[in-house]
Parts: C-alpha cells; sequence; structure tokens
C-alpha cells in the first residue's frame, strides 16, 4: 500500500513471522526491534510487534513486524494476524531439520489466511554452523510456493 502526505511518499509494509516454538523469531524480531540479541528469550505468548521506519533511496519504509508464537495453542490467536499481510516469514532453526518440514504446515495458515502475502523462507541461527544442504532448503521452499530462501543468525548479525 503506498501513501502520500506532506513529507512525501512512503510505502507500509506488514510482516508476519511464523514457525515452531524456539527457532529465534523473537531474537529476529528484538534484533531488528533494539539492534542486538539477547540471550535469554522467554516464549512469546500470542503476538508481539513493532513499528520501524527506514529511508531507502529518499522514501519512507515502514515497516509493521509481527513476532507470532510458535505454540500450537496460540495458533487460532495468531491467524488473525496474518490477514492483509504484505509477507510472511517462515522462520525456522538451521540446528533442527523438523522446524524445516514443518514449515509445510505452517504454510497451509498462510494460504488460508494471506494467500497473496509474499512468502519466504529464513534459516535461523547459522551462526551454530548445522546448515542443511541446499537443496533441501529450496525443495521445501519449492513445495510451499516461495522463491526465497535465507539464512541468517540473530545473535552475530550474519
Amino acid at each position: 500500500m503506498t501513501t502520500k502526505n506532506s513529507c512525501g511518499s512512503h510505502l507500509i509494509f506488514k510482516i508476519v513471522m511464523i514457525g515452531d516454538a524456539g527457532v529465534g523469531k523473537s531474537s529476529l524480531f528484538f534484533r531488528v526491534r533494539d539492534g542486538q540479541f539477547y540471550g535469554d528469550n522467554m516464549s512469546t505468548i500470542g503476538v508481539d510487534s513493532l513499528s520501524k521506519t527506514f529511508s531507502v533511496d529518499n522514501v519512507k519504509v515502514k515497516i509493521i513486524l509481527i513476532d507470532t508464537a510458535g505454540i500450537e495453542r496460540f495458533q487460532t490467536l495468531t491467524s488473525g494476524f496474518y490477514r492483509n499481510s504484505h509477507a510472511v516469514f517462515l522462520v525456522f532453526s538451521v540446528d533442527n531439520p523438523v522446524t524445516l518440514s514443518n514449515l509445510i504446515v505452517w504454510n497451509k495458515d498462510v494460504c488460508k489466511f494471506a494467500p497473496e502475502a509474499l512468502r519466504f523462507v529464513i534459516g535461523n541461527k547459522h551462526d551454530l554452523h548445522c546448515g542443511l544442504p541446499k537443496q533441501t532448503l529450496e525443495q521445501v521452499a519449492y513445495t510451499i510456493g516461495c522463491e526465497c530462501v535465507f539464512t541468517t543468525s540473530a545473535k552475530t548479525e550474519y
């Protein structure tokens, strides 16, 4: 969505992070919010959100980032936040292949509640150097309709 104001144009993007508990969604969230890593994150209860504005090529870009709980009992609550999302970050932990496989299940909610959203597969905890083969990542991304796969580390700013 694009809006204009007296300062010029700006873009607003709503981005939702989903994935299993413990994959580091909150660590990524805090890295964006505070610019640092906290090693003692507690599980997110429901959702947490932030709004942050950047300037890109003289255009103001505002993101609304939503960190969802990865615990099944909160999925009914968090699925409502998918609606009207521009993008969904499907996050897994590179040291736990099950969390990558589970993205296929998480993607079913994306298809149901935010079918128009762009989807990105993000492997977190790259600092642990327990990477899965690139072909495996690409296969899962292809299965859920993503063209982009990234690996990162909230801890080391990789």
